[in-house]
């Protein structure tokens, strides 16, 4: 997906976060969510029991509003 973005018509800033590495695919990778400016979308492939509190994360400090999750085991948080 993200190389799509990179390679694509989509012209805004890509923001990669990784803990365990400092470059993805080219991209710089912050080490932290709180580390990150404004988000417009978010991508979070991640595991599912993280998603509920990166999304308050993002949504509370960093106004984002549109998610996107591409994760499994989403079934057992209910």
């Amino acid at each position: 997906m993200l190389q799509n973005l990179m390679t694509g018509s989509f012209q805004g800033q890509l923001m990669v976060v990784n803990k365990r590495e400092s470059q993805v695919q080219g991209l710089a990778a912050f080490s932290d969510l709180t580390d990150l400016s404004e988000v417009d979308l978010a991508i979070l492939a991640i595991p599912a029991n993280a998603c509920p509190k990166a999304i308050e994360l993002l949504a509370s400090q960093k106004q984002c509003k549109a998610f996107i999750v591409i994760s499994t085991g989403l079934g057992e948080l209910n």
